[in-house]
């Protein structure tokens, strides 16, 4: 089955979509010749829109995104745990906010692991906990009207509107423009350092022996 999409300017490429077996093909096409112009989605969209469905959904519709709910509220959890079980008390606590390069590769995989937890544990934990509060929306919302009930009449803005609509700004880093989108990518970074020297340290103290 084809679907022809056309605009007003009728000197423009058109539009049309290819469905066969549940597979749809995008494709421009010269309105005068016929000849195929190519994809209608160029592979940077694709891949862009790729690593958004993984994002948000681990690839697999809304039951991967009910887990990645799930998964947020554990990260959340975890920074809690982890930062339990780092504090190394009040007269070392301040050897652990600095990565030392001295001794085994093992040594230095948990200094990094250390300091890197110090510095990111507020911005993991906000990420996590912002990441269950976007999948799991209603609850949240449910709890502002129930507290502040909506004004029919005025629609004044509510103060828990207003938080909610923080807690996405927080975690995509919607707020100061273009530099706090720069810090946030940068930032990022400290997720999968976290996540391989942890994984290091657990094959390294479990698997391992």
């Amino acid at each position: 089955m084809a679907e022809v999409i056309s605009g007003t300017n009728p000197e423009a490429a058109v539009e049309v979509w290819l469905d066969r077996d549940g597979r749809t093909r995008k494709r421009w096409f010269d309105p005068y010749t016929g000849r195929d112009l190519g994809e209608a989605v160029p592979l940077v969209i694709k891949v862009f829109a790729w690593m958004l469905d993984l994002h948000d959904n681990l690839l697999a519709g809304e039951t991967g995104r009910t887990v990645n709910g799930i998964g947020g509220l554990l990260l959340s959890v975890m920074c809690v745990t982890g930062a339990v079980i780092w504090w190394p008390g009040v007269r070392n606590w301040r050897r652990s906010l600095i990565v030392r390069r001295s001794g085994s590769w093992t040594r230095f995989n948990w200094s990094l692991h250390s300091a890197m937890g110090f510095w990111g544990v507020l911005l993991v934990f906000v990420w996590g906990a912002t990441g269950f509060y976007l999948v799991f929306q209603q609850p949240f919302m449910a709890a502002v009207d129930y507290f502040e009930p909506l004004d029919l009449e005025s629609f004044e803005p509510r103060v828990g509107d207003a938080i909610l609509t923080w807690l996405g700004r927080l975690h995509f880093g919607r707020f100061y423009g273009l530099p706090m989108k720069i810090l946030y990518t940068v930032l990022g970074l400290a997720l999968p350092v976290l996540f391989v020297t942890g994984a290091l340290m657990w094959w390294n103290r479990v698997l391992r022996r």
